[in-house]
This record gives structure tokens, sequence and C-alpha cells, in this order.
């Protein structure tokens, strides 16, 4: 066990004063995995269970790979909501229709229109889409949904936005107001819910998955303006930062909003967010082919991320959460980190949790 590390007053509303969490149980509701198998009797399900009971992930994303059936997916989730100790992980799922969903007609469920699709069809009925949709990430067992795309059309050519119809529109206004309507289905679920990509994908040229990619000249300012109407307005549980780099506002040093603290700055100071700031997966191309996992996790909880998400999708890593936690351990040790800072973050990720289904 890593040694005791109490929390400073100032975040003591989300701390239990008789016992404060230690360093393990801090750091790894940080900590975001991946992992591979569908049923119990899989080595990996079985090492992503593990990581959960031990504390070292504070929360599991889950893809195709381990989704086969309604009945099955069910119980899946309902094993690691079962064998969590305290406070239970975030289950995560990247569904938003279109090309991007994990709940199909494949594996026993309903298939999503595109969020293109949705906004030519008008507010009502997106309102029966995405409250049927949501109802199906319930039934799941899923408590945290990684969208909507608040990305703007800006390019129908974009690879992996345009192309893809994973925006509602180039219209800001438009954006915000069906990304409402996806909120609030999920609240009405108790489902949590991230805008995504932050500062704004709509503009890339380049898909982040496959090389990094360089929105410089091409990002424009209306990209923020869903973001910050959703945050005005209360809507907001969480944002996922985009491995995008801007060297005229967020990457002076060449670094990937992930890692840039002046992108945390506009998201914190400038549209006054306080809710969860989640990265993007940090072994997507875009990171990994320059920054090592553990440069990575370290560089992105200074930036002021408070989750680090590890997919494992190309690149298995099974004791992921172990590594992060380890990780980000060794970097407090040497002044890297600050370990109070972290603490405001395990605070927004227990609040969060508190208002979702994935209270204990």
């Amino acid at each position: 066990m890593l040694p005791l590390m109490v929390a400073s007053p100032a975040h003591a509303a989300c701390i239990e004063a008789k016992s404060a969490p230690d360093a393990l149980a801090i750091y790894g509701q940080l900590v975001m995995i991946g992992f591979t198998g569908s049923a119990a009797s899989h080595n990996g399900v079985k090492e992503a269970l593990a990581q959960v009971e031990q504390g070292y992930a504070g929360g599991l994303v889950f893809f195709g790979r381990n989704i086969t059936g309604v009945k099955q997916i069910r119980s899946l989730t309902g094993l690691f909501s079962k064998h969590a100790t305290g406070v239970k992980p975030f289950l995560a799922v990247d569904e938003e229709g279109g090309k991007v969903e994990r709940l199909t007609p494949r594996n026993g469920f309903a298939k999503q229109p595109t969020a293109r699709s949705i906004a030519s069809r008008g507010p009502k009925s997106a309102r029966q889409i995405y409250s049927r949709m949501a109802g199906d990430v319930a039934a799941a067992g899923f408590n945290f949904n990684l969208g909507p795309v608040v990305d703007l059309d800006l390019r129908r050519n974009n690879p992996i936005i345009g192309k893809l119809d994973r925006s509602y529109s180039r219209d800001p206004e438009v954006v915000a107001e069906y990304a409402q309507v996806f909120i609030e289905a999920h609240r009405q679920k108790k489902i949590a819910t991230a805008l995504k990509h932050f500062p704004g994908h709509g503009s890339s040229r380049r898909d982040s998955h496959v090389s990094v990619v360089d929105v410089t000249g091409d990002w424009q300012e209306d990209e923020l303006i869903p973001y910050r109407e959703l945050i005005a307005d209360g809507l907001v549980d969480a944002v996922m930062m985009a491995h995008l780099i801007n060297r005229e506002i967020w990457s002076p040093e060449n670094l990937p909003a992930t890692f840039s603290r002046n992108a945390v700055k506009i998201l914190r100071e400038d549209l006054k967010f306080d809710g969860v700031i989640v990265s993007d997966d940090l072994q997507m191309a875009a990171i990994a082919k320059d920054h090592p996992l553990a440069q990575a996790i370290v560089q992105s909880l200074a930036a002021g991320n408070d989750m680090v998400l590890i997919g494992n999708v190309k690149v298995q890593q099974p004791e992921a959460a172990k590594f992060a936690v380890r990780t980000i351990t060794d970097a407090v040790a040497r002044g890297e980190l600050d370990h109070s800072r972290l603490e405001q973050s395990f605070c927004r990720v227990m609040k969060l949790k508190k208002q979702s289904a994935g209270a204990g």
C-alpha cells in the first residue's frame, strides 16, 4: 500500500474525515482504461477487474470487442459494479450514433442515426432518438457516455468529423441545441456525458488517431461557442481534450491541447468550467509517436486534466492502471506533479460519480 497522504482542508468536502484516502485511492480515481475480453473467464477481464478491486482504476472504457449481446454486456458491467471496492468505477462507452457506436444491431441494440442526420430531423425527433439511446446505454449497465460531439462541421472532408457526419452543424448554436438534447436524455437516466473534442476538432484536416494534427491557421474562435453556452447553462459533466496543436493559441511549445496548460486555462478560466476534464486516448498515434505512455500520463495531469484515458486498443498493456498509478506516484515524489492539485481532480471525479449511477 502506498503511504497515507491526507487531503488538504480546501478539498475536505469530498473526503470523509474519519478515513482520508491514501495516495492509491486518490490516484486510481484519475485513471480510465480499456481492456480485452467480453466474459468473466477472459484473462483481460480478470486483469481489469483486479485493478478495479485494488483501487488502481477509477474507470473502464468499453469497445466493440467487449460487447457481444444485450444480456452479455449487462452481465459484464454488473460484474465490475459488484466487485468494485468502495466507489464504483465509471463504466464508459462511445455511443454517439452513426459510425461511432458500440451498441449496434449486431449485438442486439438499435441502430442510431448520425449527429448530422439527427439535426436534419428537428428537436422533437432528436429527443425521441436520444431518449431511446440513453435507455439502451442504461440497460447495458453504463454510467458514462463519452459524447456528445460538439465539434463544428467546418470541413466536410475532415476524415474524423466531417466525413463521418459526427457533427450536428457548422452553426455553433445548432450544435449547442442538439448537444443539450443528448445531455438531458442521458441525465434522465443518471448517465454522465462528456463534450468532445476540446478546443474543437471540426476544422482539422487530419485524424489524430493516426498522426499529429496541427490546426494552426484553421481553428476558429466559434468552435468554443457550444462549450461556452452549455457550461453556462450547467449542462456539462465532463470535457474530453483533443490531441490538437495550435501554435497561435494554446501550443506555443508545440504541444497538443492534451498537454497544454493554456488549453486547460481557456476551459477553466475563460469558460468557467469546474467539472471533470478527461484526456482522449493517450495511446493514439498523435501522442504515442513522440511521447512514451509514462510521459504522456504525467504531462496530461500536469496540464490540468483530471483523468487520463488509456484505451489499450492498438497496444495492449493489461496492467495499464497499475502502471499509471505508479507513474503518478513517482512523478509526485520527483516534484513533477503536485499532490494537492491531484486532490482537486479526485474531488471533481468523486462529485461526478455521486451525481451519476456510478456512485457506490
